[in-house]
């Protein structure tokens, strides 16, 4: 009986043992598994959805860099208007709130309805966020046989100090202008435009 006892014991323990392993091994292949599928979720997430705006800016920036651009420079503020003339422009400053807006942040993703018309000779993609929560709100691109040639964008905030619409219209090599309102709750609307022609 005790020998019977020990046996049963015996085959317990090496039961058990062997139970551990597998569950061991079926642990350690789940965990693996589920590494590899965020790691494939995680590329998935980087791969860009949407037009790339800060790497487009970036090469703007870039592309300009080292030249004397000069340019005619408008500025209005409640229509009040002042033209400055041969101005050069400082690339990194003009370009550095748009490098922020990024149409693919992780958070945005499916979150933009996107239209798409033309051909391949005369393109125009919008983009309108489906939440106000999300900047910028609209994007507009036109190329022609592939290439940039207008972008406009608008950007919305609005919490409870300051609500605020911000538009930028950019043609390569041409004009960049920059247009919007500002109002301090409940205080004064005022509505301002800075244009630079090169």
């Amino acid at each position: 009986m005790l020998l019977r006892l020990n046996f049963s014991t015996f085959e317990f323990v090496a039961t058990s043992m062997h139970l551990c392993v597998v569950l061991h091994k079926t642990v350690f292949f789940s965990l693996l598994f589920v590494s590899f599928a965020c790691q494939r979720n995680e590329k998935a997430n980087l791969t860009p959805l949407y037009f790339d705006l800060p790497n487009y800016f970036k090469v703007e920036t870039e592309r300009q860099m080292g030249k004397n651009i000069y340019a005619e420079v408008r500025w209005e503020k409640d229509g009040v208007t002042e033209v400055k003339k041969e101005e050069v422009i400082d690339w990194k400053k003009a370009f550095k709130a748009l490098q922020k807006l990024d149409l693919n942040r992780t958070a945005y993703r499916g979150g933009y309805k996107v239209d798409t018309s033309g051909n391949e000779n005369q393109l125009e993609v919008n983009y309108v966020a489906q939440t106000a929560a999300m900047n910028p709100q609209t994007v507009r691109l036109q190329f022609a046989s592939g290439k940039l040639v207008k972008l406009e964008l608008q950007v919305a905030d609005k919490n409870f100090l300051y609500e605020s619409v911000v538009h930028y219209s950019y043609v390569p090599d041409d004009t960049l202008r920059i247009s919007g309102t500002q109002q301090v709750i409940f205080g004064e609307k005022h509505s301002y435009k800075r244009s630079y022609w090169y």
